[in-house]
């Protein structure tokens, strides 16, 4: 134990968290210590919102002092702290809240001579560090991953915060930032994959190239402090392990969205695209589900295929005439769906999140989606989205994988007897199924429900299910459902 004396003053001190969490998981947080690295926009909030949970200890560092265009955001910045320094600053903070609590100040920064003794002791490393001191970040994710520590991270953009968490014994930071270290840059948009649509794209273009400071928000610093306190608390109480990379979580409050994103999936869609994922289109059983879907869409003008794939359901729709509107998650898919609709007026094709659908309330008369929810961490977002753009009384016609039925046996030998029947390559659908199986391995299955799973989930989402059927050797559900 780090603390024997002064309990009843600490229990008082945080006597309001107990009941969300136990008195032994405070006691756990009490017998923490925390390194941040950066405590100015969003370390500082990072910094006072743990504090503030109970943190015994903390290792902090920053360089730095207040400046005036500070005051937006960062906690420590006042009229009273300009040209002072931010660990300073911090640190006095912190031991206004908790005076017992233990605070070692490294305040030239975190450098080469004193980043063993910053992250020692510690239980896990927060990276606040600067967005573009590249170097140091680096230095930081490499001597933590060498100590065996997970690293948090959120920054912001717009009125929203990622939050990505490198453990020691999975991705690299280098990895997943897909760091060159020729140039010594990393790609950026890997901090944040769904670009907040009401941020001005060109402001921060010439942000990330040095023309300008990097916009920023008060809100989204508050949501970053948030996003870091609960995780690693979760982690420490032992409650729950964090997502790590190449998952992250992504937050904004403009949209109302939360969404567990895994990058590593688009990349897998955008090769099985290339690879085989168009071979599927000449079983005979996955035509006829997509024909059925197509079928059963068809009443009204305007539909959302919501999760087109390489857009092979797309066709079918603007063959109908009508005006289809088609998104994917995936940039390869994208591509090659644009690529085969390019001869219709009447199809748009466009990257987007079925969980977060970027159309106002009532657009579409028809919505389509098949095998998407499988993909989805939370599939009841999917489907509140696919209803709130859907008109009175418009269709739903969605198609997925039940549970227990992905790779079995059977179904394999039923694919495989399609390939001897219809006299299609073995070779290239073996090559399908290796690419199911590492889904399947990798995690890539999220919702695989019931038949009575997937109709609740419907029913509480306002519509009515007029058809429910078996598709695609057996191993899909496909429902029709009408807004009521």
């Amino acid at each position: 134990m780090r603390y024997e004396s002064n309990n009843a003053h600490y229990n008082e001190i945080f006597s309001r968290n107990i009941g969300i969490i136990t008195e032994e998981d405070q006691q756990r947080l009490r017998n923490s210590c925390i390194g941040i690295a950066g405590v100015g926009g969003v370390g500082g909030v990072q910094l006072i919102t743990l504090a503030r949970t109970g943190i015994g200890a903390f290792h902090i560092a920053d360089p730095s002092c207040f400046e005036a265009s500070d005051r937006n955001r960062q906690y420590g910045a006042l009229e009273s702290t300009l040209g002072k320094n931010k660990a300073d600053v911090m640190s006095a903070w912190v031991n206004d809240i908790n005076p017992e609590c233990l605070i070692t100040t490294f305040n030239t920064g975190v450098n080469a001579e004193n980043i063993t003794t910053f992250i020692e002791g510690c239980d896990v490393i927060v990276d606040a560090i600067e967005f573009f001191t590249i170097e140091e970040k680096i230095r930081l994710y490499a001597s933590a991953r060498k100590l065996n520590k997970y690293v948090f991270t959120s920054p912001i953009i717009g009125m929203g915060a990622s939050l990505l968490v490198f453990a020691p014994d999975g991705m690299t930071f280098e990895e997943y930032m897909e760091y060159n270290p020729k140039t010594n840059q990393f790609n950026a948009a890997k901090f944040c994959p769904i670009f907040p649509e009401y941020v001005d794209l060109s402001v921060y273009q010439q942000a990330i190239a040095g023309l300008r400071p990097i916009p920023s928000n008060p809100a989204a610093a508050m949501l970053s402090g948030s996003l870091i306190a609960t995780e690693l608390l979760l982690l420490l109480t032992e409650r729950r392990m964090p997502v790590v990379a190449p998952q992250l979580i992504q937050a904004d409050m403009y949209r109302r969205s939360f969404d567990i994103i895994n990058d590593q999936w688009s990349d897998f869609w955008s090769e099985f695209s290339k690879e085989v994922y168009d071979y599927i289109a000449l079983l005979p059983d996955n035509n006829r589900m997509l024909d059925r879907v197509a079928e059963l869409s068809l009443p009204g003008i305007k539909v959302l295929d919501a999760g087109c794939g390489t857009g092979n359901l797309t066709l079918r729709l603007a063959n109908q005439q009508r005006q289809v509107t088609a998104i994917d998650f995936s940039e390869g898919m994208v591509k090659t769906a644009s690529a085969k609709t390019r001869q219709f007026d009447n199809v748009t094709v466009t990257v987007g999140n079925v969980t977060h659908l970027d159309f106002p309330d009532e657009s579409f008369d028809a919505v389509t989606s098949v095998n998407v929810l499988f993909n989805i961490e939370h599939p009841e977002q999917a489907i509140r989205e696919m209803c709130r753009v859907l008109k009175p009384n418009g269709k739903l016609v969605i198609a997925s994988l039940l549970k227990d039925r992905v790779l079995s046996a059977e179904h394999r030998q039923r694919v495989l007897d399609d390939c001897i029947a219809h006299n299609l390559n073995q070779d290239k659908m073996n090559k399908v199924l290796q690419f199911q199986l590492r889904l399947l391995t990798g995690g890539g299955y999220k919702y695989m429900p019931t038949e009575d799973d997937i109709q609740e989930l419907l029913i509480a989402n306002g519509v009515k299910i007029l058809v429910m059927e078996e598709a695609y050797y057996k191993m899909n559900f496909l429902i029709q459902a009408e807004k009521c």
